[in-house]
């Protein structure tokens, strides 16, 4: 009989005592400052029917919904987002109702999370702003940007920044260069990652290369540079857009709000949603955003009814964990910690010193380090964490270090939230499949016939993404040691590993059968990171890595 852990929730979470009261603290102070702005709450049901939800052309509804079916056999989903039954109910049940609806939320939505660092159970607080004048825009978008404001600031002092895009930026570019849908959406995966290396490498107009590079504070100097995109582009599109957002922060620079303002360009998530300004909310210690809006103009008409409306949402559980902890941050008196740098252990550890030491940087302590696995270099300007590199990328997406350094063959196996900033150039190799010598540079024999083929691999995720491009019958096999003895031993077909000259792969019959990509060392960075410290992050790259 299977024993069950009641101790254990998997994904959701218990609040109690002094957590519950945490939380409920939150979201009391987040209503009421929603409520002493006009905005009138509004609750949804826990589950809908599941056509509601696709309402939204953006939303996975795979996997990552909670499905299941009523007492009339309709196929029902749970909540996963709060601003799509508020779009249905304001194109259906508010007819009669004057414009505008000024409406706030406080519920749970339900969602299994891509990764396993995420919650699937919520809670979320936000507004929605349906029904101004589409004439009005900016006045829209600057009540509901300031609201905002007011809630970070609430619940974080002057600790937090407000990042504002456009989400017709990127689309206006695309249409204006002529860029066909599948180049368009790779270019968009890039730009959205800040991969700047990828994006040099591409043969696209400069306008693309320049947006993730594109991102800076409210002073009067970064806002001018935004006029460079306009004057390479010259195109009057572009310069309305340019214009609105200067606009909207210069007007909540007005209002006392330019200190944790600033924009950035590269925002192009959730293209067919946006059809405005998009902006995030960063608080230090927390690696994504905690707060998400945008103006999203389409969606109402879905549900029959055309409403201009913009809106944001605040994660409740991330400002609990922020929150939380507070005191102790509050506790660390004197100037605010280096800049963390995670460095996976090896070959790449050692070119990465050899490096520093050519531009300057005495790594003496990194190599005659005996057992530590912190060291400050520098001058103590910033600190080396030394780590496996499957462990850079969490500890990157996690802020406990804000630059990493690692291999793009462990990017594409495990990295989904960090950016990926600059290519150093060594650590050169291929991500392969091989196989036996029969297959030698000949994938359509290997993945042809009728049979299923058995890939082994320790980049699980790259070999099936690999093998769905290929739109074959694989099964993967995880091996964590030499990968090689699978086809010898009749394990697998083939494999999916790095290669460097290729040299143990001949020694044991195999050759490579097709090369996947190629892999060198890259430096990646903590989403908020970037956009809190991008000073001193800009000046450690320029000046430490020379990038």
């Amino acid at each position: 009989m299977k024993s069950t852990d009641y101790g254990r929730t998997d994904g959701r979470r218990d609040y109690i005592f002094g957590d519950a009261e945490l939380r409920r603290g939150i979201c009391e102070k987040l209503i009421s400052l929603m409520r002493d702005s006009g905005y009138k709450e509004t609750v949804t049901p826990t589950a809908e029917s599941y056509e509601v939800f696709s309402a939204d052309p953006t939303r996975p509804m795979g996997n990552s919904v909670y499905k299941f079916t009523d007492e009339q056999n309709r196929l029902m989903a749970l909540r996963c987002d709060c601003t799509v039954p508020i779009a249905r109910i304001a194109a259906t049940k508010l007819t009669d109702t004057p414009l505008p609806y000024r409406m706030f939320y406080c519920q749970n939505v339900f969602s299994a999370p891509s990764s396993g660092n995420r919650l699937t159970e919520e809670t979320q607080c936000g507004a929605e702003l349906i029904g101004t004048d589409p004439q009005s825009s900016i006045e829209a978008d600057t009540e509901i940007l300031e609201l905002a404001a007011k809630c970070m600031k609430a619940l974080f002092g002057e600790n937090f920044s407000i990042e504002i895009g456009h989400g017709r930026l990127f689309t206006t570019l695309a249409e204006l260069y002529g860029i066909d849908g599948e180049t368009a959406e790779a270019v968009r995966k890039l730009i959205e990652t800040k991969n700047f290396a990828s994006i040099e490498s591409m043969d696209i107009p400069k306008p693309f290369k320049m947006l993730p590079k594109m991102f800076g504070n409210a002073s009067s100097e970064d806002l001018a540079s935004l006029d460079k995109l306009t004057e390479e582009t010259g195109s009057e599109k572009i310069k309305e857009i340019i214009d609105y957002i200067k606009t909207i922060i210069i007007k909540l620079k007005e209002k006392g709000y330019g200190n944790c303002l600033s924009f950035d360009l590269g925002l192009v998530g959730r293209l067919d949603y946006y059809t405005g300004i998009i902006f995030g909310g960063f608080v230090k210690g927390l690696g994504h955003s905690v707060l998400l809006g945008g103006r999203y103009d389409s969606l109402t008409a879905k549900f029959g009814r055309k409403l201009a409306a913009t809106g944001f949402g605040v994660t409740v559980d991330d400002i609990f964990d922020l929150l939380k902890d507070k005191k102790e941050e509050n506790a660390e008196k004197g100037p605010a910690r280096p800049v963390r740098i995670a460095l996976t252990k090896g070959r790449l550890e050692t070119k990465t010193v050899e490096m520093l030491e050519k531009n300057g940087i005495d790594c003496s302590s990194l190599k005659n380090k005996g057992r530590k696995l912190v060291f400050p270099l520098d001058n103590g300007r910033f600190e080396v964490m030394l780590v496996k590199s499957r462990d850079v990328i969490t500890y990157v997406e996690h802020g406990v270090c804000d630059l990493g350094i690692v291999g793009s063959d462990t990017i594409a196996e495990y990295g989904t939230a960090v950016y990926e900033l600059a290519n150093l150039g060594f650590g050169k190799c291929r991500m392969a499949l091989a196989g036996t010598a029969k297959y030698k540079n000949d994938p359509d024999s290997f993945f042809g016939g009728y049979s299923k083929k058995v890939i082994a691999t320790k980049f699980v995720n790259v070999a099936k993404r690999y093998a769905a491009s290929k739109k074959a019958d694989v099964e993967t096999v995880s091996i964590e040691g030499s990968v090689e003895l699978a086809p010898i031993l009749g394990l697998a077909d083939g494999i999916v590993d790095i290669v460097e000259t290729g040299d143990t792969l001949r020694e044991n019959g195999l050759e490579i059968i097709e090369e996947i990509f190629p892999v060198s060392a890259r430096i990646v960075a903590n989403i908020a990171a970037t956009k809190l410290r991008k000073k001193e992050i800009d000046e450690i790259l320029s000046d430490v890595f020379k990038v």
